[in-house]
């Protein structure tokens, strides 16, 4: 939007100045070796508008070098001071959990890093998400920059 938008009101609060689609190449690796994969699908969609990033990721590997826990690097954008946190719903695909567990996602502030870990269902501590040497992960989220 080269003259912008407005939204309720012809106000300065109430101007959009920013929305863009585009692609970028999300990454797996691991926090001891960082590896190579060998990818079959490896893709990633965005939209921003204004400082929020909806994104959308889907990554299949069919062999991987990594060692250590999982992480996926590539996100569009840094995400702002203190404001970190992704909301994201993750299809995990012969990716190994311990059993009971079910993965959850989040990306430390001013990274384009997320970390990858998985809740107990009944509640507990979290834990890291070993890296596979196979797998498909389809994550689904929004941030903020």
């Amino acid at each position: 939007l080269s003259s912008g938008v407005y939204l309720g009101g012809t106000g300065a609060a109430n101007k959009l100045r920013v929305y863009e689609e585009g692609v970028f190449t999300p990454t797996v690796y691991g926090t001891t070796t960082a590896g190579v994969g060998t990818y079959t699908t490896q893709t990633g969609h965005y939209t921003k508008v204004g400082r929020a990033i909806s994104f959308q990721i889907v990554l299949t590997w069919s062999a991987h070098t990594a060692t250590g826990t999982m992480r996926v690097s590539g996100l569009p954008f840094v995400s702002g001071a203190g404001l970190g946190n992704v909301v994201a719903s993750i299809y995990p695909n012969n990716v190994a959990l311990t059993a009971g567990n079910i993965m959850t996602i989040y990306n430390a502030s001013g990274t384009s890093v997320m970390v990858l870990l998985q809740a107990p269902t009944g509640g507990g501590a979290v834990a890291t998400v070993p890296i596979d040497t196979a797998g498909q992960l389809v994550i689904s989220g929004t941030y903020m920059e």
